[in-house]
C-alpha cells in the first residue's frame, strides 16, 4: 500500500508543507492526477492546487472533472489513475464525488493503484471516501419513529432543501477498519463520526481538522502533519461509548487496522 493522506480541509497557511510531504512520496517531478468534483467551479480550486505544487517542483498536473459517473468511468480516465505518480481527490459535494469516484469500476482502479504502492491523498470529500466505509451526507440521524438522535452543530444543508439525514455507503476501500471525519472542531462533528462509526460497526475512526492531515504509511503508521488536531476514536467493547485520543502536529501513533492484502 502506497501513502494516504488524508487532509480535513485546505487551509492556506499549513496547504504546503502537506503537499511537500505528499509530492515527496510520488518522486522527482512527479505526474498527479487532482479528481475534482466537476461543474463550474472546479477550475478555480484546480488553478490553486496546480500553483502551490508548481513551486514545489510537480511536473505536470492531470485535472479530471466529469460532469457524470459515466463520465468519471471513460476509458481514457482508468488508464490515467493507473499511470501517474500520484492520486489526489479534492473536496466538495460529498455526494458528487461519491457517486463519480466510489463506483466499482473506478473504486478498484484507484485500490489497485494504492496496492502497488501510487500515493493516493483526499481532501475533505475526498478523505471521507477513501475508507471502504463512509459518511456521504448529512448530520441528522433520526429513529425509525422520527425521533431525533444526533443532530450536529452545524447541519450541513448547502442546497436548503432540507437533505440532512446521515447518508452511510461504501466508500473507495483504499483503507479497511476504520471511518473517517473532517473539519471535526470548525463543525462540531465528532458526535457525527461516534454514530458513523456505530452505524458502521466500526471499531475505529479518525477526525480531522481543517489544515491538519494523517498520513498513513505501511497500512497502520500514522502521523500527524499542518496544523490543528486529529483525532483518533476507538469504540468500546459492547457498544460501552468512545475513547478519545487527540494528536497534534508531528505526533505518531501505530493505529490498530487490519494488514493490508498480501501484508
Amino acid at each position: 500500500m502506497g501513502p494516504l493522506f488524508l487532509l480535513g480541509g485546505v487551509r492556506q497557511e499549513t496547504f504546503g508543507d502537506i503537499s511537500r510531504e505528499f509530492l515527496a512520496a510520488c518522486g522527482r517531478a512527479p505526474r498527479i492526477a487532482l479528481l475534482t468534483q466537476g461543474g463550474n467551479a472546479w477550475r478555480q480550486y484546480a488553478a490553486m492546487f496546480e500553483g502551490v505544487w508548481a513551486s514545489l517542483g510537480v511536473g505536470e498536473v492531470v485535472p479530471v472533472a466529469p460532469e457524470t459517473p459515466t463520465e468519471a468511468a471513460r476509458p481514457e480516465t482508468l488508464r490515467l489513475l493507473d499511470e501517474v505518480d500520484g492520486i489526489f481527490i479534492s473536496g466538495g459535494d460529498t455526494r458528487e464525488y461519491h457517486r463519480k469516484y466510489a463506483q466499482p469500476g473506478v473504486a478498484a482502479v484507484i485500490r489497485r493503484a494504492s496496492s502497488a504502492g501510487t500515493p493516493v491523498a483526499g481532501c475533505s470529500a475526498g478523505a471521507l471516501i477513501l475508507p471502504a466505509r463512509c459518511t456521504v451526507w448529512g448530520g441528522r440521524a433520526s429513529s425509525g419513529r422520527g425521533r431525533s438522535l444526533l443532530t450536529c452543530e452545524h447541519t450541513v444543508d448547502q442546497d436548503g432543501d432540507g437533505d440532512v439525514e446521515l447518508l452511510l455507503a461504501a466508500g473507495i476501500g483504499v483503507v479497511d477498519g476504520l471511518v473517517t471525519e473532517v473539519e471535526c472542531t470548525e463543525w462540531g462533528r465528532l458526535p457525527r463520526l461516534f454514530e458513523a462509526m456505530a452505524r458502521h460497526r466500526c471499531p475505529l475512526g479518525v477526525g480531522i481538522d481543517e489544515g491538519a492531515c494523517l498520513r498513513l504509511v505501511e497500512g497502520r503508521r500514522a502521523k500527524v502533519l499542518g496544523a490543528g488536531t486529529v483525532f483518533v476514536v476507538l469504540r468500546c467493547d459492547e457498544g460501552q461509548g468512545f475513547r478519545v485520543r487527540p494528536l497534534l502536529s508531528g505526533e505518531e501513533v501505530d493505529l490498530p487496522l487490519p494488514a493490508a492484502p498480501g501484508r
